[in-house]
């Protein structure tokens, strides 16, 4: 599996229900520290941040982390 492959099965295999997301937010932060990225962290609004260079222009990825009530297995077909 490649490493995109992977961080998006652990991060849908968090539980993370609307108000429940800290756990998943933790999991993603460490993920992108572990893959190299400048600087991860989670910002005064609860959110993950990941980093990737240094230079004048920015890209930035950005959506929800909570999901619905109910755990569903997360299976890879």
């Amino acid at each position: 599996m490649n490493d995109e492959f992977e961080t998006l099965i652990g991060l849908v295999s968090q539980y993370s229900p609307s108000g429940q997301e800290r756990g998943a937010v933790e999991w993603l932060v460490a993920r992108m520290k572990s893959l190299g990225y400048d600087d991860a962290f989670i910002d005064e609004a609860g959110n993950a941040v990941g980093v990737m260079g240094k230079g004048t222009k920015q890209v930035v990825l950005l959506g929800h982390i909570d999901t619905v009530p109910g755990e569903i297995s997360v299976r890879v077909l």
